[in-house]
């Protein structure tokens, strides 16, 4: 008995020091529009006991446990939404570190269990997920559960472990569906060719148990898009959307896939995330491992290149989209450490030790003082409540990506701006109609530089409003752009303008 309670001191203690370090550095505020909306939805579900889902493609269980989180915050005397999902990450991460350490030792060892699980913890895109409210970090909680479950399953063939391994592989597909089918192919190849001493599980039965996850992974996850009480009492849910599987793959993946350099330049996140010194270590890791296993070896490198290759392909993609591909090269750095430290050379061991307190300091001091900032301020909710003060309680604003915070934070009417990288005429003239009917009625018009700026690489839309419209400083505030990620610090000082009509001559 206290041989195996020993055995969980090492992981416990990772799980208390991940979490006191979130905890440390939780968000004061929203990082992006997704969290904002993922707060306030949930808060909707609670106060109108209604399914609110995350986006019109559903994350059904991201929105059902954000409620929960946010009802048990309301219990205890705290209304804010958004402190409520922020916590939600920050236990669902330190939660994954704590079931990331049993995956490695179970595929490796418990020294290179201890030091993956390390690094995962400050990696900045992993960090910088785990301090505010959103989907990626609880699925990757839910999909280190869910291979834990296939790991234990392939060791024992005992039937116990394969229902637990549908379930939370359900759940996980309910929390964020894309990550579930992106990493479908390595879940498929590790049980059929499992890379570790298994259970002697005849192929028929493989075959059998195959066919007994698939109907059931994919019925439960059907259901959560499609909820049958919801279906039957459509007041107890409330879609955003179709809410339907076919629309989120049709539109929200396919429609955004571009062949172009996007793939290429989404290294630089892996970059940005590991120094130099770690991703030669990774690279040296997965040889290591392929020569020693070469079903591990493949397993490691399919769940690093399938999901990065995929995501790579979104016009769309940030940092945060690539948080399943950090595992697999925490694990093979930390092999390529651990099998040094274990070497009879001191000589090795005291290189291998430093190279390990190198790759910590490196990434620790990189995203730190960023993370410290947005403990201490929430810098786009501070501007959108700026907005408010600086304008009138009838006053319409026209916003584009941040128009979530304005008519939340600011309480103001917004006017939607059209988001493309090519105008035409009929566009631009279809939106100065809606400006114009707003000034005619003596209502006042304002407009952000982010809000004028953004989506305009040739300056069609700015310019169009400079022709017709004169601007009005209203003075400036500190706005954080969310668009390059997590891992960087976008600060900038944007101004608040007054739109009033211009006179031409021929008025």
């Amino acid at each position: 008995m206290q041989e195996k309670l020993k055995l969980f001191i090492p992981p416990l203690l990772l799980y208390i020091i991940s979490f006191l370090l979130f905890s440390s550095l939780i968000s004061k505020g929203p990082y992006h529009g997704d969290g904002l909306y993922l707060a306030l939805q949930s808060e909707q579900t609670v106060l109108t006991h209604r399914l609110h889902y995350l986006h019109s493609h559903g994350y059904p269980f991201t929105a059902i446990l954000g409620a929960c989180f946010v009802a048990i915050f309301r219990s205890l005397g705290n209304e804010d939404p958004v402190l409520a999902v922020n916590f939600m990450s920050v236990l669902a991460a330190a939660l994954s570190v704590f079931f990331f350490y049993f995956i490695v030792k179970n595929l490796m060892d418990s020294i290179t269990a201890m030091i993956s699980s390390m690094l995962l913890i400050v990696s900045p895109i992993f960090l910088g997920n785990a301090v505010y409210g959103n989907s990626h970090i609880l699925f990757l909680l839910l999909f280190f559960i869910t291979l834990l479950f296939l790991i234990k399953y392939q060791k024992t063939g005992r039937s116990a472990y394969l229902y637990f391994f549908v379930i939370f592989a359900s759940l996980s597909g309910a929390s964020r569906i894309q990550d579930l089918i992106t990493l479908s192919p390595v879940l498929i190849y590790f049980f059929l060719m499992p890379p570790l001493p298994t259970s002697p599980i005849p192929l028929t039965k493989k075959v059998f148990n195959g066919i007994f996850i698939l109907f059931p992974v994919t019925g439960f996850i059907y259901m959560f898009y499609h909820t049958i009480l919801a279906e039957k009492f459509p007041p107890l849910a409330h879609s955003q959307g179709s809410a339907g599987l076919v629309h989120f793959i049709d539109y929200e993946v396919f429609s955004g896939i571009e062949i172009n350099m996007q793939m290429i330049l989404t290294y630089k996140y892996i970059i940005a995330n590991f120094p130099l010194l770690g991703i030669l270590l990774a690279v040296l890791g997965f040889i290591q491992i392929t020569r020693e296993n070469k079903r591990k070896g493949i397993f490691l490198l399919a769940w690093f290149l399938v999901p990065f290759s995929a995501f790579s392909l979104l016009n769309f993609a940030g940092p945060r989209f690539f948080i399943i591909c950090l595992p697999p090269l925490t694990i093979a750095i930390s092999y390529a450490l651990s099998s040094r430290l274990k070497s009879s050379q001191l000589k090795l061991k005291i290189l291998s030790f430093f190279l390990f307190i190198a790759i910590i300091f490196y990434m620790t001091v990189s995203f730190f003082p960023i993370a410290q900032f947005r403990h201490q301020h929430a810098a786009l909710p501070e501007f959108a409540a700026w907005v408010g003060q600086r304008t009138e309680e009838n006053a319409s604003i026209i916003a584009a990506d941040e128009r979530l915070f304005i008519a939340h934070y600011a309480n103001r009417k917004i006017l939607p701006r059209p988001c493309k990288y090519k105008y035409t005429a009929e566009d631009l003239k279809a939106f100065k109609a809606v400006i114009d009917e707003q000034l005619d009625q003596s209502i006042p018009v304002y407009i952000t530089d982010a809000s004028l700026y953004s989506y305009d690489p040739r300056k069609e839309f700015s310019g169009f409003i400079k022709a017709h419209y004169n601007l009005e400083s209203l003075g400036g505030h500190p706005y954080e752009d969310w668009h390059e990620g997590e891992i960087v610090m976008r600060l900038f000082q944007i101004k608040l303008y007054r739109l009033t009509k211009k006179i031409s001559c021929c008025d």
